[in-house]
């Protein structure tokens, strides 16, 4: 008898409270290592109503107009100027200059010890081509095309903010269909056109040609309980780091205890993450795995991580003892390494100051829109190799 199941991740729009904050911190990451590719930055925020709380804990040689760019991040978010006015909001900040003393001279040693102790997580599927679960990426999609409808004239009225969630039933374990949809949207406009625009303009051309799409028992629920009318931090108030699950797999793996979003590349939160992440599609890539999940766990003090442990849920085609052997054998998981070999110190200045604040909305891994060196199957004959 077949098994079925279902599995529910969330996503939300660019607007959403707690996203807003976590584009904050991102967009003040970006400007730091724009400024100074070897700046140590820690920035949080928080946002309630009309006003918006920043903290930064940072190192630099030179400048950052903090003010401006939490101006700058809500004049591009869209909301309607009743929801949050990006020119009068009150901006309160806090700065602080980043302790214990670190040395810039040592930031490129690869020997460069963790700061901190912490276990991340990485991992990836064949559900779909990139590597993601699929209700997490159809949601983060969903998503998306709404973000891109905000201020059009294709659907007025529909402010920046708002939740989706996707359901997706699995027979065997492999996705079979869309069970359900539920969007919660702010819409300054008629119910109908919400339903409809949303039918027309987004569901029905994501899920164009797929195999696995929505059926006549799909549930579609929009807006079930109507539209508050105000978005935004008028609406609820956000905090950076409260969506690591729409950030990373949508709740069908682990992710570590830490925020990713606000963070320079020396923390392990962000560039250990990025390299399980890494490490994990690479071996779902080169076909040992149709499920991979990495776990790392760093000490203070040392440079190469105390664990490092690889486990496919009997879907490898090694034992998870000899794949963690071969992953710990190929790839460097010391802290300055991964740094360098995804450019994460330089990637903000490289691409126009830009970099991390994209993350910030979308997910932070399996994202073939934005060319992340963490998503590149470049390690998938090595693994091939090792595991023959």
């Amino acid at each position: 008898m077949s098994e079925h199941r279902r599995f529910t991740s969330s996503s939300v729009l660019r607007g959403h409270p707690d996203k807003l904050c976590d584009r904050i911190s991102d967009a003040l990451v970006d400007a730091h290592l724009t400024v100074d590719t070897r700046a140590r930055i820690r920035a949080e925020a928080a946002a309630a109503g009309q006003v918006i709380f920043v903290t930064t804990d940072a190192e630099l040689e030179g400048e950052v107009d903090v003010n401006g760019v939490v101006r700058r991040t809500l004049l591009e978010t869209g909301y309607n100027r009743q929801d949050l006015d990006p020119e009068r909001c009150t901006i309160l900040t806090q700065s602080s200059v980043m302790t214990p003393p670190w040395a810039r001279e040592r930031q490129d040693a690869d020997e460069q010890p963790a700061g901190e102790q912490t276990t991340v997580f990485g991992y990836a599927c064949a559900e779909t081509p990139e590597l993601m679960p699929l209700p997490i990426r159809v949601a983060q999609q969903i998503a998306g095309r709404l973000d891109e409808l905000v201020g059009t004239a294709k659907l007025p009225g529909l402010a920046p903010d708002g939740s989706i969630q996707v359901t997706v039933e699995y027979v065997d374990d492999q996705p079979a269909r869309i069970d359900a949809v539920v969007l919660q949207v702010v819409h300054r406009g008629s119910q109908s056109d919400l339903r409809s625009a949303v039918e027309s303009l987004v569901l029905g051309p994501l899920f164009d040609g797929q195999a696995v799409r929505p059926d006549r028992q799909t549930r579609i629920v929009v807006n079930a309980e109507g539209s508050s009318g105000v978005a935004g931090p008028g609406r609820n108030a956000g905090h950076t780091g409260r969506k690591q699950a729409a950030d990373t797999y949508g709740g069908a793996a682990r992710h570590g205890d830490g925020a990713l979003s606000g963070k320079d590349p020396s923390r392990l939160d962000r560039c250990a993450a990025y390299a399980a992440r890494h490490a994990a599609a690479n071996v779902v890539a080169a076909g040992l795995a149709t499920e991979c999940e990495l776990m790392l766990s760093y000490a203070i003090g040392e440079a190469e991580p105390v664990t490092v442990y690889a486990r496919t849920f009997g879907r490898g085609r090694l034992p998870n003892e000899r794949l963690s052997a071969i992953v710990r054998e190929q790839f460097d998981f010391r802290p300055a390494v991964i740094a360098k070999r995804f450019n994460l110190w330089t990637l903000p200045r490289q691409r126009g100051g830009r970099f991390y604040r994209l993350l910030a909305s979308g997910g932070q891994v399996g994202r073939p829109d934005l060319d992340l060196p963490w998503e590149r199957p470049d390690m998938v004959e090595a693994l091939q190799r090792a595991a023959d």
